[in-house]
């Protein structure tokens, strides 16, 4: 008899703490793949970016680019809304989270893959996963346009030792060099019917600095001294499509800690010439998960 009693207390409380466990994002409704081109290289230096790496501002260069449009049909455009003029606002967030999570929700194993997702469905995965919300940058831009949007950290080695003759003795004077890493997207934007031809091309740079095991003594010295060598191993992923306003494009890349992704989620919203966006924002709630955080390099 006791142990029926036993049991009936034990399902109880298996069934409350099933209840406490926070449910996980559903799966994708709907997604589509884009293409996606990805590289990588380690290499002893730093990282030199494409935009302004010493305010981190970002940048808006008028490079004209056109996308091909898609065809549909052989009849003529009916709307008189002139998709040309106006602004376009891109919206990036970068997210670090683990493999495991987001493959349950997207239904992908790759380390490295480009996907179209509802806009609808992304702040509840956001909301729900143990990940990391780096950053959450907006940048607008002239149609056709080229911006960059860059989120970095700075890191001080020494870079070398310059020998000063003092007079009576000879000085060694170290040379500090800055290594940076972080992220840096490359994007732009032209509408195209009904949705935006996109271009992205997302850097993301990790350093290490390296000690000598060797001293090396300068001339005029007894006194040895170790120079840092920087290694850094950079990651660009690139991407192209057509997007849609209700529409995002996932891009994920492999992170430096084991077992966890980098996901790159892209928006893009036509304005009207008075500055009025044609579609809400449905991400603004999300801004109070936006502190920067960086992984710090390795020690």
């Amino acid at each position: 008899m006791s142990r029926f009693h036993i049991a009936g207390l034990v399902l109880p409380a298996l069934a409350v703490g099933c209840q406490a466990a926070a449910p996980s994002a559903l799966p994708l409704s709907d997604s589509q793949t884009w293409p996606v081109t990805y590289e990588a290289n380690a290499y002893s230096g730093i990282w030199k970016a494409q935009g302004n790496a010493e305010d981190g501002a970002p940048l808006e260069r008028a490079e004209p680019v056109t996308f091909n449009e898609p065809v549909t049909s052989d009849e003529p455009e009916t709307s008189d809304d002139p998709v040309v003029q106006g602004m376009v606002l891109l919206e990036c967030k970068i997210l670090q989270c683990s493999n495991a999570e987001l493959a349950r929700w997207t239904g992908r194993e790759g380390r490295t893959f480009a996907l179209e997702v509802p806009s609808g469905e992304v702040p509840a995965f956001l909301a729900r996963t143990q990940g990391d919300l780096v950053s959450a940058p907006k940048l607008m831009l002239h149609p056709g346009a080229k911006g960059s949007l860059m989120v970095a950290d700075q890191v001080a080695f020494i870079e070398s030792f310059k020998v000063v003759d003092s007079g009576s003795a000879l000085l060694a004077d170290p040379v500090v060099g800055v290594a940076t890493e972080g992220f840096e997207v490359e994007l732009s934007a032209a509408p195209v019917s009904q949705a935006m031809g996109v271009t992205v091309l997302a850097n993301y740079a990790d350093v290490r600095l390296e000690s000598s095991e060797r001293e090396v003594t300068l001339p005029g010295s007894q006194t040895p001294v170790t120079l840092q060598q920087p290694v850094t191993l950079l990651q660009r992923v690139t991407t192209e499509g057509l997007l849609t306003e209700d529409r995002q494009l996932l891009l994920v890349a492999p992170a430096n800690e084991p077992g966890s992704s980098l996901a790159l989620f892209v928006s893009a919203h036509h304005v009207d010439p008075e500055g009025k966006l044609k579609a809400p924002d449905e991400t603004a709630r999300l801004w109070p998960r936006t502190t920067p955080k960086l992984i710090p390099p390795a020690e």
